[in-house]
């Protein structure tokens, strides 16, 4: 009987043990291969006309280390809410595009660091309505086969297509709020600009930081060289965030920030205090101190003044 126990225990140590072989060179795999997929470019803007025809061509590299298949597709372009996070499932008046590209015949298999061009052509219908349209053009590597299924997971870039069509055309829009805080714990300093587009075509908006030394006047940071720049699409609005970290933990600044939006311009300026918490409890704790030896001084005053009306002894007198 011990002898069998002794079996099983080292059946079962050996079997653990072919586990964790297993595993060590399923996860070896994973990290001795890396499969990476490319377009270019990443973004393409073209003016379209109804009833004409656009030919282009997009290029998919093979960044990774291993050979990959992959596949042409198209999809809707648009987004959610004042985040801008991107949506490719939902159709719209302004993603009819999609129906309009198909894809010549390509090469889907790749080398590493192998090139592949593919050509697309946009049929557009006569009917077609004036004003922005918005899809984006994936390559997507094909599901794989066998042992390396179980590491190796589907990955795929986009190039992301913002057509305008002739026609009827808006471009409307406005500068909806200015958000600077007045007081800040610790940098970065951030500021919010909330944008409009009541248009149907896209717009685009640039935002300029500047920070000084609000008593000095020092020039802390010029935004005007590398401003935010960013799209808005038809019939949404975005809120456009922009911060700079490198000024004082502790100080008094003057941020100003320049918005510049279709025919709308904002020059906003406000005064800054950051203030670590540290600082702030410092303060604190002085100031306490000081109330208690104020109220300490108090109380010892009052004392001092009750003895005086009331001296050991009082009065009276006595007989020898």
């Amino acid at each position: 009987m011990k002898s069998w126990n002794r079996f099983r225990i080292g059946l079962s140590a050996l079997a653990l043990g072919a586990v964790f072989v297993g595993l060590s060179r399923t996860n070896a795999f994973a990290e001795d291969t890396r499969t990476g997929i490319q377009v270019s470019p990443v973004i393409e803007r073209m003016e379209l006309d109804p009833g004409a025809t656009y030919s282009n061509k997009i290029t998919i590299s093979n960044t990774g280390d291993t050979p990959l298949t992959f596949e042409m597709s198209v999809s809707p372009y648009s987004v959610s809410d004042i985040t801008y996070a991107p949506i490719y499932d939902v159709r719209n008046a302004y993603t009819q595009i999609v129906n309009w590209i198909t894809f010549g015949e390509y090469d889907d298999t790749l080398e590493p660091g192998e090139l592949s061009v593919v050509d697309y052509t946009i049929n557009v219908p006569y009917d077609a309505p004036g004003g922005g349209q918005y899809a984006v053009i994936f390559a997507e590597t094909k599901d794989v086969t066998g042992a390396e299924q179980a590491v190796r997971a589907n990955t795929k870039a986009g190039m992301i297509v913002r057509a305008r069509l002739s026609g009827t055309t808006r471009e409307t829009g406005s500068i909806k709020d200015t958000k600077i805080p007045n007081f800040l714990f610790a940098p970065p300093v951030k500021a919010t600009v909330a944008l409009e587009n009541t248009g149907n075509v896209d717009a685009d908006a640039k935002v300029e930081m500047k920070i000084e030394n609000y008593f000095s006047g020092e020039l802390i940071y010029d935004g005007s060289s590398d401003p935010l720049e960013k799209t808005l699409l038809p019939d949404t609005t975005r809120d456009l965030e922009i911060s700079w970290s490198n000024v004082p933990r502790l100080g008094i600044l003057k941020v100003t920030l320049n918005t510049e939006y279709l025919n709308d311009a904002e020059v906003k300026t406000r005064v800054v205090f950051i203030c670590p918490i540290w600082f702030l409890v410092l303060i604190a704790l002085i100031i306490l101190a000081i109330v208690v030896r104020i109220f300490a001084k108090k109380r010892e005053a009052k004392k001092t003044r009750r003895n005086s009306k009331n001296p050991e002894g009082g009065s009276g007198s006595f007989n020898l």
